[in-house]
């Protein structure tokens, strides 16, 4: 279902679904999280955890974890656990919900059990579903997409444009379309070159190891009026992270689109 924003931007309503986030913080911790991570990774795996983030937040590290419990549940052992994993530190469970953490459990384990909806790719339905309407609406001519990985969205991208390249330094499924063999932080130049090649419409997709760094590289390179498409949202790439001078269309499942905006006068 599509709900209209402010300033001719568009968004998708969210949906329900069965696996529930629960979020602890190490207080003071944010310096540390390096030395936090693999131990709180550890522990609440143990717990039996669909799907964990760990990250500095705010002076502390944020512990996001993804569980199938019922609605009134929680694992007994979580904040225990977790304090004995860092117990020089002090951690507190805290009512954070993020439905992006559920959103991408779900996406996980749906691919796990051969139920996703582009089989083979790591795509939500929501995902999905966000670039259909972000397509139909602005109808770009042509798409480069860092983060390659099996393919399988690959080929449903390029199916969908005129002009499409998808990059990355492992290779994909045979016969992808528009693969391109390339680490881009070794060759940024070539993935800048890339850019100016493509017809406009264009839209630019990170969605590969960084995406934080990808925008603030390669962003640079777009024109005004393209656009700037990021997965993860919500779990490896936040809204605080954007570089000014996008305006943001659409953020749904783990997807958001944004439009580069005109040089000002």
């Amino acid at each position: 279902m599509l709900t209209a924003g402010g300033s001719g931007a568009f968004r998708v309503a969210s949906f329900a679904m069965p696996l529930r986030n629960f979020s602890l913080r190490v207080l003071g911790a944010g310096e540390r999280v390096d030395e936090c991570r693999a131990p709180l990774r550890e522990a609440v795996n143990r717990l039996g955890a669909h799907y964990v983030t760990v990250r500095a937040d705010g002076g502390d590290v944020l512990i996001n974890a993804v569980f199938d419990v019922g609605p009134e549940g929680r694992p007994d052992e979580l904040l225990p656990g977790a304090q004995r994993a860092v117990p020089s530190e002090t951690v507190v469970l805290v009512e954070e919900p993020s439905r992006p953490h559920e959103i991408a459990a779900q996406m996980v384990e749906d691919l796990r059990r051969g139920t996703a909806v582009l089989p083979g790719a790591l795509q939500a339905r929501e995902d999905v579903d966000a670039w259909e309407d972000f397509l139909s609406r602005t109808r770009p001519r042509g798409a480069l997409e860092l983060g390659t990985a099996s393919g399988v969205f690959s080929r449903w991208l390029d199916e969908r444009v005129e002009w499409f390249k998808t990059v990355d330094i492992g290779k994909p499924q045979r016969r992808t379309p528009g693969f391109v063999h390339l680490d881009v932080w070794a060759r940024p130049q070539k993935v800048h070159d890339l850019i100016a090649k493509a017809p406009r419409p264009f839209v630019l997709y990170c969605d590969d190891g960084n995406k934080r760094r990808e925008v603030e590289t390669f962003g640079p390179s777009l024109d005004p009026d393209d656009y700037l498409a990021v997965h993860d949202v919500g779990t490896e790439f936040f809204a605080d992270e954007m570089p000014g001078g996008y305006e943001e269309l659409l953020v749904h499942g783990l997807t958001g689109f944004y439009r580069k905006a005109a040089a000002p006068c």
